[in-house]
């Protein structure tokens, strides 16, 4: 199903998420924030926030970019696998992420289901769900904002 916008779901899904992790990297929260809708559903395989505000996303994305930051992560490199309008105004994908530090592979591949939602006019991320465990940097930063919370 397809509402006005003509792309594809995975179309819709790559932008976005190539936007998205270009932001990460290069710290600009401003475009991260315009890209997501509240509560977003942020997850690993063994931890689980919900960000309900943009106040909740700023201190995981310092605490993201930090750990990007640390283990000196150029590049997120994130491949859409599937993506289905699940409506008009909603898309389920999975896609997976390479994370890059230079050209070597920081960490195995990660797959991620992420829910899109049309808000608006413009396509945001409702969910993420990460299949990485606490040893991975997202599995990290979910371990740390829960135990901050």
């Amino acid at each position: 199903m397809k509402g006005e916008d003509t792309r594809s779901a995975k179309e819709i899904t790559e932008v976005l998420f190539n936007a998205t992790g270009k932001a990460i990297l290069s710290g600009d929260f401003e475009a991260i924030a315009d890209r997501v809708s509240f509560p977003l559903l942020f997850s690993s395989s063994d931890n689980k926030i919900v960000l309900e505000t943009a106040s909740d996303l700023k201190e995981a994305f310092v605490v993201l970019v930090k750990g990007y930051h640390a283990n000196k992560i150029t590049e997120l490199t994130r491949h859409c696998e599937v993506a289905e309008y699940q409506s008009t105004t909603r898309i389920e994908a999975m896609h997976i992420m390479h994370t890059m530090a230079g050209d070597r592979r920081v960490g195995d591949q990660i797959p991620i289901l992420s829910t899109l939602d049309l808000i608006d006019g413009q396509w945001k991320i409702s969910s993420s769900q990460y299949a990485a465990d606490e040893t991975s940097i997202i599995g990290q930063a979910l371990l740390t904002l829960r135990h901050d919370r």
